[in-house]
């Protein structure tokens, strides 16, 4: 007779082993029903309102750091076209690359018009940006040019002020 595994003997959370698809899909099913699907939206709504400034700050910051300048020297130079891409093009598209996820969360907190969310939002993206051209000692900062981070700011302040009709908020912004 073989012995049962141990893992038989646990009792795993089944909602712990699904993959983002899989879980996705269940909340699908359970939006079915209008109760739960009411349910669910107050859930998201209540955890999407909850934005720290200072956190989505740390968070833009971490992610241009984690750039690497190896990235650019790496996908620099001749391409497959027959052109040539400069270091400082490469290390430009990768900044915009990594501030576009936070671009579109806050596209979303607008579309959702959760615009107190959307301003606060902003302003952990803009001190993010902005904390990370005065304090980032990475080389990739260097090859991407202070007009990249510049540029990355006007976007994102450009649009989140479609949002905002106040010119004495939009200027604060810009000026954080």
């Amino acid at each position: 007779m073989t012995k049962p595994s141990k893992i038989s003997k646990r009792n795993p959370n089944i909602l712990d082993s699904l993959t983002p698809d899989q879980a996705l899909a269940v909340l699908e099913l359970l939006a079915k029903d209008k109760d739960i699907k009411n349910k669910v939206e107050q859930i998201a709504k209540s955890y999407l309102a909850q934005v720290d400034v200072e956190e989505t700050a740390k968070e833009v910051f971490m992610s241009l750091e984690a750039l690497d300048v190896h990235d650019v020297w790496d996908d620099a130079g001749p391409n497959h076209y027959g052109g040539f891409q400069e270091p400082g093009e490469v290390a430009w598209d990768k900044a915009e690359g990594a501030i576009e996820p936070y671009l579109a969360q806050l596209k979303t907190y607008i579309q959702l018009k959760m615009l107190v969310q959307a301003k606060e939002y902003c302003r952990g993206i803009v001190r993010g940006i902005r904390d990370y051209q005065q304090k980032s000692k990475s080389e990739f900062k260097d090859w991407a040019g202070e007009d990249a981070f510049s540029e990355g700011i006007n976007r994102v302040i450009d649009v989140w002020s479609e949002s905002c009709k106040d010119p004495k908020e939009i200027k604060k912004m810009e000026e954080l």
